[in-house]
């Protein structure tokens, strides 16, 4: 599969995807604990200030040569997960997470090829070492590419340095009972660490 860029980016480059990791089982109802994470490695970019858990032989391309994303892949190419870090002057700002959430969501109610099955906001909150208050949202369902139809499931986290993380999980439709509680499990263990560094589109 040629990744679209409207896969990446979710509907326009603007959308972040969610860290609300109390949403489970939009690809599958299995629980977390059923996926056995003995083999999985975790990946960490330090320029980007995050990590995430990679299961044994998926491979990961964080050259951002084609787009401003790294690149999560199953051997088959079957599953994609990117991770794409951008910086955004809008959540410095009073009421910038409201913004962003409320042009999102007018974004996948007006394109046809997504089938929205959940999308939240997730409300300012604390989290321990990270300065200033976190959001974000998430957003889950269906994407048809042609004949193509898709499994997605997004985490979107904004931080009020600027720093915002986009997690998108797509599978194909068949594969989502088997793949689906893997892609939640990566999902889920993605930390993050906001840092002042280069912005997302400069080079490593």
């Amino acid at each position: 599969m040629a990744i679209n860029k409207k896969l990446i980016f979710g509907i326009t480059g603007v959308i972040m995807i969610v860290a609300l990791l109390w949403l489970l089982g939009v690809f599958t109802k299995a629980p977390e604990s059923a996926v056995d994470l003995e083999g999985f490695s975790r990946y960490t970019s330090s320029w980007a200030g995050y990590s995430i858990l990679i299961p044994k032989g998926w491979t990961m391309n964080d050259s951002r040569a084609d787009m401003p994303a790294d690149i999560i892949r199953n051997p088959e190419k079957s599953v994609f997960l990117s991770v794409q870090t951008f910086d955004d002057d809008r959540f410095k700002q009073e009421g910038g997470f409201t913004l962003v959430f409320k042009q999102v969501e007018k974004e996948f109610s007006s394109n046809p090829d997504y089938t929205v099955e959940v999308l939240e906001a997730v409300p300012e909150h604390e989290i321990a070492g990270v300065t200033g208050p976190v959001g974000g949202f998430v957003v889950a369902g269906s994407y048809k590419e042609g004949e193509q139809v898709w499994r997605f499931k997004e985490y979107g986290i904004f931080t009020k340095s600027g720093r915002a993380f986009d997690l998108h999980g797509i599978i194909k439709k068949d594969q989502a009972k088997t793949y689906g509680a893997i892609v939640d499990a990566m999902l889920n263990s993605f930390k993050f660490e906001p840092i002042s560094s280069a912005p997302a589109s400069s080079t490593k």
